[in-house]
C-alpha cells in the first residue's frame, strides 16, 4: 500500500515506511507454507481483509479467522496520515498489482506461480472472494463493469484475468503471473 503509487517510495511489503506490526504470526511478504502445488486440486490459500477503522480512519490488514478460537487477527495497519489522498469517507476505487524487478538487459522473473493466468486456479496465482466494503461496511461482490485491466507487458510474460464470479468456491477471483522472460521492458 503506498500513497505515492511507487513514484518516490520505490518500496514493498515491511520496507515501506508507517507500516505497523501488531501481531508476529504473520507478516508482509513471508511465503505460506506449505505452498501449494501446480496442477493440484489441493490449494494453500490466507483470507485477508483490508479495511479502514471507522473511528481513528487507520487502515488495517486482518486474517479473518485464523486466530485462536477462529478469532480475526490483527496483522497491522497503516496510519490514516500516509493516505492524505483518500477522503474521510474511504477510497473511491482500488487497486490491485503486482511487480517484479531485474537489472537492465536481464530476464523478467516469473510471477506468482510462474503459470499464466489463462491456465486457471490449478495452475496461476489468485486472489478469490474479493469483495468490496462500503462506507456502511456493508460487504458487496465486485461489478465486472467496474474492473479494468491493465497489463503493461507481453501477454507471453505476465497476465492478468478477471472473467466475474467464479462460483461459490473462488466467487470473484482474479488471475494473475507468468513466466516472465525477455518481456521488453
Amino acid at each position: 500500500m503506498q500513497a505515492d503509487n511507487s513514484q518516490k517510495t520505490g518500496c514493498f511489503d515491511t520496507q515501506c515506511p508507517g507500516y505497523i506490526q501488531v501481531d508476529q504470526r504473520y507478516s508482509l511478504g513471508m511465503p505460506l507454507v506449505p505452498a501449494s502445488q501446480i496442477g493440484s486440486d489441493t490449494i494453500n490459500s490466507l483470507p485477508i481483509q483490508l479495511f479502514r477503522d471507522s473511528s481513528v480512519g487507520d487502515w488495517w490488514l486482518v486474517l479473518p479467522g485464523k486466530g485462536d478460537g477462529g478469532a480475526d487477527i490483527n496483522m497491522g495497519y497503516w496510519p490514516y496520515e500516509l493516505f492524505n489522498h483518500i477522503s474521510t469517507e474511504g477510497a473511491k476505487f482500488v487497486r490491485y498489482g503486482g511487480e517484479t524487478y531485474a537489472p537492465p538487459d536481464s530476464q523478467s522473473p516469473p510471477m506468482g506461480s510462474g503459470r499464466l493466468a489463462e491456465e486457471k486456479f490449478k495452475n496461476a496465482t489468485f486472489m478469490a472472494r474479493a469483495m468490496i466494503v462500503d462506507s456502511d461496511y456493508k460487504e458487496d461482490d465486485i461489478k465486472i463493469d467496474d474492473v479494468d485491466v491493465y497489463v503493461d507487458t507481453p501477454s507471453s510474460c505476465y497476465q492478468v484475468l478477471y472473467d466475474g464470479y467464479q462460483g461459490d468456491k473462488y466467487a470473484q477471483a482474479f488471475l494473475f503471473g507468468g513466466p516472465g522472460g525477455n518481456c521488453g521492458v
